[in-house]
C-alpha cells in the first residue's frame, strides 16, 4: 500500500476478523470483518473467500446494529 499511497498514515487500529456462529448452518461459512473498531460509527461485513465481500450490518453512533440482508421466508 505504501508503494501506491505513500504519503498515507496506517491506523494503530487493525480490523477484526471473526468466524461466524458454527451452529447456525448459514452462518458458519462466513468470516466477519469490522475495519474500523475506533469510530462509534462502524460498518460489518462477511465473506466465505475473501474476495467476495458483503455488507451485512451497520451502525451509527448512538443507534443500534441494523442488518441490510432481507429476511429469508
Amino acid at each position: 500500500m505504501k508503494q501506491y499511497l505513500p504519503s498515507y498514515k496506517f491506523s494503530k487500529y487493525v480490523p477484526s476478523v471473526k468466524k461466524g456462529t458454527k451452529t447456525d448452518r448459514t452462518d458458519a461459512d462466513f468470516y466477519y470483518i469490522m475495519p474500523f473498531e475506533q469510530n462509534t460509527d462502524n460498518i460489518e461485513y462477511k465473506t466465505k473467500d475473501f474476495k467476495n465481500f458483503e455488507l451485512s450490518q451497520y451502525r451509527k453512533a448512538g443507534d443500534e446494529w441494523k442488518g441490510v440482508e432481507k429476511p429469508r421466508k
